[in-house]
């Protein structure tokens, strides 16, 4: 076919010149004009963000063929003041962006070394559904791991174990949360039966021969939901749940960076499960702000961020114990609780915050992780740590969660997992753990371990850097979260109205602020004791107007009524305009005067390195912008740009309203940031100097004073 075509070409040239190339075009295409995707799928050579592919189809359908009131083709969510593109995974735009990437393999050779549970007889607690724990040595893989020329290999295991500060210490330790114990090293012959304190521990195994030098091994740890003195103190005033009780327990398993989109491409074997499975998917979340902090506090909480720093976080190093988490209030109802989070040095709670002065749940996993950064070989994958030694970070986290929910199945618990290993760097990686995560979900399905148990498998935001994110897609998908919904089968039967309610929800604007509602609703379990008050519909803090996802949410539901702002908001529809536009161009400089008086106000030598300042910047170029007309005075543009130096690539929403311009009158022009201003462009090497979180995406570092710049006439903005 190939052959053909150039031999046609060739011929061609001389007669019909650049009309060759559509004939070239034609023979190498498929018949019906469209190009044809890898996995299949015919993708339209032209497709605007609206067109919905076979695939989207296919989800949106699978999931949806029952209810009434669906959005129109083309639209996953559509009314008159909310309009949600239903856009194709694979867009034309991101053709050359996404890829598929191989899974992780940590190691040629299976663990040494495994954990398995044994009978535990407490005779406080009858029915108490925790075990010891045996940690074993498999005998029959030590000649794999025994080097050539040695004779024998020894393990030892030591404990880990989280440090807590002083009962009578006047002042914080801020890095009381990053600091472990490490135990002695007793020896492993064959088995050892684990100590019920210990939830942690490392094994390390050496080969040796006399009169040689030994030589290491092995080296890996485990982690196991340990029958504790306090969790089984808390079991017994809790005791477990009696058939038809109908409360739920909550298991939230979060990955990071992963839009709706991104998790049909990447993890299409999962999804389909899922699908298949019955579980809701909510096509119209949308996030609330920036990164992972305020979209996940949002669901803890209810609280904006602003809400959170003046209740419980004054400062970076402002200690988080006192903050409102809803696994506060579900421990103060008897629920085990747990928090656990890889990365340790990005974590939600400790990315230039000082984390928590205690342990915040139950079962805390942050002092594994830390000693598995600090002790395990550790391979990394898009700068972040994807093998822990013979294990990927995430097979620890989902092994940890799918012990905890088996175990608990019969108990009550609320539990945060929350992955960023495999998905914060890139958006093509979490295909490498698309089988993972499905034999994962596929088997605790079929264990029937969820059966009492509500789940929430999400994401906080779509990638939000990188080349995506200056496509038109990639600014929906950063905006536009992954989120199912598991509610067990005899819960639907029992409360077919809270069913309905979770279904119409899936074709609906929804936020992080109506999912912390709808856990408030299960903590309270208003339907069990039906002479309580009904479903919550009172909002929360940061949104009055948002209410709990087991009743149905407005149909005509705004950005402004659930408390997104413009910068954020997926509902308005814009047309592409000039980057000549001279209004688009003023308000791209205006950003860049936000940018420079922020930095001008902020970075002092508080936060910043000795020896280093921020650069001043200048504007480059724009390089996108789109717009929409409020009314003849008044604009939003979405503007995409370039500083210099640095090439940093940042994202506004502008409002730009003009006044007067009358015959007698000359016209006033007022530029308002609506929102945050997004950087959707990699800086970490270019800010390694400032030490704010906030103000890393503005700072290109350079060495040297500042020289000192003249005095700015100060520009009025909103947000940012």
């Amino acid at each position: 076919m190939v052959r053909r075509a150039l031999a046609l070409f060739k011929a061609s040239l001389a007669v019909a010149g650049c009309g060759a190339l559509a004939l070239l075009y034609f023979l190498a295409s498929d018949p019906s004009g469209e190009l044809v995707h890898p996995t299949g799928l015919q993708i339209p050579l032209m497709a605007p963000l609206g067109t919905v592919s076979n695939l989207g189809h296919q989800h949106r359908e699978g999931a949806t063929a029952n209810q009434s009131g669906l959005p129109p083709p083309g639209y996953l969510v559509y009314s008159p003041v909310c309009r949600i593109p239903d856009t194709d995974p694979y867009h034309p735009s991101l053709q050359k962006l996404v890829q598929r990437e191989d899974p992780v393999v940590c190691s040629a050779l299976p663990p040494l070394t495994y954990t398995r549970l044994v009978a535990f007889a407490d005779v406080d607690a009858p029915g108490y559904p925790l075990a010891m724990h045996l940690l074993r040595l498999d005998d029959d893989l030590l000649p794999k791991y025994m080097p050539r020329f040695y004779h024998n290999i020894t393990c030892c295991y030591q404990s880990v174990t989280r440090v807590d500060p002083a009962p009578n210490a006047k002042a914080f330790d801020k890095e009381v949360d990053n600091k472990y114990n490490m135990g002695r090293c007793e020896d492993l012959v064959g088995e050892a039966q684990l100590d019920p304190e210990v939830e942690f521990v490392i094994v390390r195994c050496s080969a040796s021969r006399p009169g040689w030098r030994t030589k290491k091994v092995y080296t890996n740890m485990h982690a196991v939901v340990a029958p504790k003195a306090s969790v089984r103190a808390k079991l017994r005033a809790h005791p477990a749940r009696e058939p038809g009780d109908p409360r739920l327990s909550v298991l939230i398993i979060g990955v990071d960076s992963v839009s709706r989109l991104n998790y049909f491409r990447t993890m299409p074997r999962t999804s389909d499960l899922l699908r298949q499975y019955g579980w809701y998917e909510l096509r119209g979340y949308n996030k609330i702000e920036d990164n992972t902090f305020p979209n996940l506090m949002a669901i803890l909480t209810g609280m904006t961020r602003p809400e959170v720093e003046a209740t419980c976080f004054q400062t970076a190093m402002t200690p988080m114990d006192s903050c409102p988490i809803m696994w506060g209030n579900f421990s103060r109802e008897g629920y085990v609780t747990a928090y656990v989070e890889d990365e340790p040095t990005i974590g939600t709670f400790n990315y230039k915050k000082a984390g928590f002065a205690h342990a915040p749940t139950d079962y805390y996993m942050r002092p594994f992780l830390l000693a598995a950064q600090e002790h395990m070989e550790v391979r990394r994958l898009h700068r972040l740590g994807a093998c822990l030694g013979p294990s990927t970070a995430a097979e620890h986290i989902l092994g940890y969660a799918s012990s905890m929910a088996t175990l608990l199945r019969d108990h009550l618990y609320f539990a945060l997992f929350w992955m960023n290993s495999f998905s914060h760097n890139s958006v093509n990686s979490p295909s490498a753990m698309d089988e993972r995560l499905f034999h994962f979900w596929r088997d605790l399905l079929r264990s029937g371990a969820l059966r009492n148990t509500m789940v929430l498998f999400l994401s906080d935001h779509g990638m939000r850097f990188g080349k995506i994110r200056e496509t038109e897609v990639g600014w929906l998908e950063e905006r536009l979260p992954f989120i199912n919904v598991w509610l067990p089968e005899a819960f639907r039967q029992r409360y077919p109205d809270l069913e309905r309610g979770m279904r119409l929800n899936q074709d609906r604007l929804t936020t992080p602020w109506d999912v912390h509602i709808t856990l408030r609703d299960v903590l309270r379990a208003p339907w069990a004791r039906p002479q309580d008050p009904p479903l919550d519909s009172g909002g929360c803090a940061a949104c009055p107007g948002c209410s709990s996802l087991f009743r149905p949410v407005a149909a005509e539901r705004s950005c402004t009524d659930v408390a997104v702002e413009q910068h954020w908001c997926t509902c308005t529809e814009y047309r592409v305009l000039s980057t000549e536009d001279k209004s688009a161009r003023a308000a791209a400089q205006h950003v860049v005067r936000f940018i420079e008086d922020k930095l001008g106000e902020r970075a002092n030598g508080a936060v910043l390195s000795a020896g280093w300042h921020c650069a001043s910047l200048s504007l480059k170029r724009v390089k996108s912008v789109r717009g929409r007309e409020l009314d003849r005075s008044a604009q939003d543009f979405i503007v995409i740009m370039e500083t210099t130096p640095g090439r940093a690539v940042f994202e506004a929403t502008v409002r730009v309203n003009r006044t007067g311009g009358g015959e007698n009158d000359k016209q006033s022009v007022q530029y308002d940031l609506l929102g945050s201003i997004s950087r959707i462009n990699e800086f970490w090497e270019h800010s390694h100097c400032i030490h704010s979180a906030d103000l890393k995406k503005y700072c290109h570092c350079a060495k040297g004073p500042k020289a000192k710049a003249p005095d700015k006439v100060k520009t009025r903005a909103k947000g940012g």
